[in-house]
């Protein structure tokens, strides 16, 4: 029988190869993805957008728009809420200019950082089969890291919110598990 060579690394180094591994998965699948120009949705959203193209919005105006800039009152609103992501959007065109490229980097890095944050949180919701390194949570964060239904979300500007709502979503579990410690148990009897 042949031992897990991971299970010979001290904890630490195991946990350092395993998120260069995440890195380089998230890196070979969606880094060329960078390129490119405005596209469909983003158009509309980022490029035709007033309150992402005017830095001087004010919040109080980000919060009665919707994600392409119309009223939330308005009859031809599509109400998708997304003041955060507005706001993402309009702080990188604050700092860099209007530039599909860069933006799509920020959703690559953003997609690499909720595939680096998934072992921990399946861990910390009780995913992990006791004495694997290589355990299922792992697994479940490399199938997310590579799984081409992510593809839009990184590819296209406008999927920063689906990426944004992950990273929130995971750091609030993780950060509401080690306050009031503990694991999670999804366990279904």
């Amino acid at each position: 029988m042949h031992s897990n060579p991971m299970s010979q690394l001290p904890p630490r180094l195991t946990s350092m190869v395993q998120y260069g591994v995440l890195i380089v998965l998230s890196t070979l699948c969606y880094f060329f993805t960078r390129r490119g120009e405005f596209v469909f949705d983003d158009s509309v959203a980022v490029v035709k957008n007033v309150d992402v193209l005017d830095a001087s919005t004010p919040w109080d105006r980000l919060m009665r728009h919707d994600f392409w800039g119309a009223n939330l009152t308005d009859k031809n609103s599509h109400k998708s809420f997304r003041p955060l992501t507005v706001l993402s959007f309009q702080q990188e065109v604050r700092l860099f200019g209007l530039d599909a490229t860069r933006m799509k980097t920020t959703n690559w890095v953003l997609h690499t950082v909720v595939g680096v944050l998934l072992p921990r949180f399946f861990r910390l919701v009780s995913w992990k089969r006791p004495g694997s390194a290589w355990g299922v949570e792992y697994l479940a964060a490399v199938l997310f890291v590579v799984h081409p239904i992510h593809t839009e979300a990184v590819a296209g500007i406008v999927g920063r919110a689906e990426l944004l709502t992950t990273v929130g979503f995971l750091l609030a579990v993780m950060i509401y598990g080690s306050l009031f410690g503990g694991k999670f148990s999804l366990e279904v009897e």
